[in-house]
């Protein structure tokens, strides 16, 4: 997957495993055992599950993709991610490369230009929230990172909780954190800055007990003006915060276009609902390039895919 080319021929498909945590994964090619340093492991953190990608920097059609449940009844949030970890040892081996990608609410968007001012970011995370507890009773410690997107223009800042950070630290080997929505501002900003138009993204993702919308809302030049993540239980509350956030940066329904990516059935459903007040509305195309990577590339998380473009 280091090498993109245009698409050729399709790979057969790949076994792809959604399960909770057990004591051996089979889906570990011989290869990625023997030579771990020759494979790059990407993960997405969310509240309930851990999914890991890993592919081969050297051959094509090697992508694999699983989803490992969390434990809903651990102490803590830390627990559950290190039982998940630790019941499919493969996840630590001595990978030449890790990002870990976590998805959290917690997050805002500051003007690139004062990324690297520690004070500043901090005091904005403070004003924002992002480093209080959600409750009196709970204890939050916030570790902050701020990602910034060299096309979208702007810095996201982001918090997780203290001790999740340093268990990534301490576990994987010189891991890569960055907020779930930052490749998708990159990939997204640079498709959009190539037009000349306005654009807006929707990425929807389907989950075993909440399902979740990323929206984001891009100028001609491909610097984001609205972008928000949130959860959501029926797709007319995804339509009104679409629609409203489209109407609050100036874009125009009848000929904008609102471009949808992620669950195939979210999407469609979406897609239906937001044509009764949108002219263009239609799906993302899948890159081509990472066609090659394999096909389980196509049901992996797409802020896991789309690293290596981001690049």
């Amino acid at each position: 997957m280091n090498d993109f080319k245009n698409e050729a021929d399709k790979p057969a498909k790949t076994d792809s495993y959604i399960y909770g945590p057990r004591e051996d994964c089979d889906i570990v090619p011989p290869d990625a055992k023997e030579r771990p340093r020759l494979w790059r492991l990407t993960l997405m953190i969310d509240s309930e599950a851990l999914s890991a990608v890993i592919y081969s920097t050297v051959e094509d059609s090697s992508l694999r993709h699983i989803r490992i449940a969390l434990d809903q009844s651990a102490t803590n949030k830390e627990k559950a991610l290190e039982d998940a970890v630790y019941s499919h040892p493969f996840l630590l081996s001595d990978f030449g490369r890790v990002d870990c990608v976590v998805c959290t609410e917690r997050f805002t968007l500051l003007p690139s230009e004062i990324a690297s001012d520690t004070d500043t970011v901090e005091a904005a995370c403070r004003l924002a929230g992002l480093t209080a507890a959600d409750s009196p009773d709970e204890e939050y410690n916030a570790a902050l990172h701020a990602d910034t997107p060299s096309v979208a223009g702007a810095c996201v800042t982001w918090a997780i909780d203290e001790n999740i950070d340093r268990f990534i630290a301490r576990t994987f080997r010189n891991p890569s954190l960055r907020h779930h929505l930052t490749p998708m501002l990159q990939y997204f900003g640079a498709k959009t800055a190539a037009g000349n138009t306005s654009k807006a993204y929707v990425h929807l993702s389907k989950g075993s007990r909440q399902n979740r919308a990323d929206i984001m809302l891009f100028r001609s030049d491909g610097r984001p003006a609205s972008v928000s993540s949130l959860t959501f239980d029926n797709m007319e509350d995804v339509t009104y915060h679409v629609l409203a956030a489209a109407r609050d940066a100036g874009m125009d329904t009848a000929g904008d276009q609102f471009m949808l990516c992620g669950d195939s059935t979210l999407r469609e459903n979406l897609t239906q609902s937001l044509r009764r007040f949108a002219t263009y509305v239609m799906p993302v195309i899948f890159p081509s390039a990472l066609f090659r990577a394999g096909r389980d590339a196509v049901d992996a998380p797409f802020p896991l895919v789309i690293l290596p473009l981001c690049e």
